[in-house]
């Protein structure tokens, strides 16, 4: 009888190691994914940010043009010759572009 009692102790004991190296190895993988997609999210948020720093600049650099162009625009205003009213509105679409 305490030999058939000695071997369920056995098989359970061997049991609950299986299960705690079962679940060691789960929290490892867990662990490896969470930093993999956290590597993978900093990338891309660094890409979006040079992106967007880009952009900015982009758009800095068409503020003055469009600022100068639409300030001879106020200064002709609707009396500018046909000639001046195309050059503008070319400038204003080649600047937008």
């Amino acid at each position: 009888m305490t030999f058939a009692i000695g071997k369920i102790v056995l098989v359970v004991i061997g049991i609950l190691i299986a299960l705690l190296i079962n679940n060691w190895n789960e929290d490892r993988r867990q662990e490896k994914r969470k930093k993999e997609v956290t590597q993978s999210l900093i990338l891309e948020l660094n890409d979006v940010l040079c992106y967007t720093r880009d952009q900015v600049d982009l758009m800095d650099n068409k503020i003055e043009p469009f600022s100068k162009i639409l300030n001879e625009w106020k200064t002709y205003g609707p009396e500018a010759t046909l000639d001046k009213q195309v050059i503008l509105i070319l400038s204003l679409i080649v600047i937008s572009s």
